[in-house]
């Protein structure tokens, strides 16, 4: 059984909301707690049986956070599902700026920022991971300060799709995280 050291997040950003595509990067992350749910609808009617009521699956839906250190590249993916596209600017040499500002053009008519498929291997160990698609930043946390001395960030997620998948071999960012001086 595994016990979470190969776990891994891959992203890729998505072209149209809800049509996964592979990971093109990788996040290394604290921990997770992404899941599908199917809300039971159960019957008010009355009925001349001594049973419980009939139920029928109701609303599915896909959400949970990721609780990552913040490093410099992995940032960008949750600044841009959050806020859209930057504006990019090279300042220098390899040197950017880029500035996030709320925008008011919509990525489609069903999803107002970028979207991302997020592929998730929880180490438990057999060849699969999940792959969820549709995924956008419902809200970020930041947690940062002289008792927590590494900044972290939780994001919650919202999602369209999860399906199975062959787990990929993961790259992870080797930037340092930031770190309160």
């Amino acid at each position: 059984m595994g016990l979470g050291q190969l776990s891994h997040i891959g992203i890729g950003k998505e072209v149209d909301w809800g049509s996964a595509v592979p990971a093109t990067d990788y996040l290394k992350f604290n921990s997770e707690t992404l899941t599908k749910s199917i809300e039971e609808l159960v019957s008010a009617q009355l009925d001349a049986r001594r049973d419980e009521p009939e139920s029928y699956p109701g609303l599915h839906s896909i959400a949970g956070d990721t609780i990552h250190e913040v490093h410099p590249k992995s940032l960008g993916y949750m600044l841009r599902s959050w806020f859209g596209n930057p504006v990019t600017t090279e300042i220098e040499a390899g040197v950017y700026e880029h500035v996030f500002t709320p925008g008011n053009v919509a990525f489609s008519d069903d999803c107002q920022v970028p979207p991302y498929t997020l592929e998730v291997n929880r180490d438990l160990g057999a060849n699969n991971a999940f792959q969820y698609a549709g995924m956008v930043a419902n809200i970020l946390a930041f947690a940062f300060g002289t008792g927590a001395k590494i900044l972290t960030l939780t994001t919650s997620w919202i999602g369209k799709d999860v399906q199975p998948l062959a787990k990929t071999s993961p790259s992870l960012e080797q930037t340092k995280p930031f770190l309160w001086d």
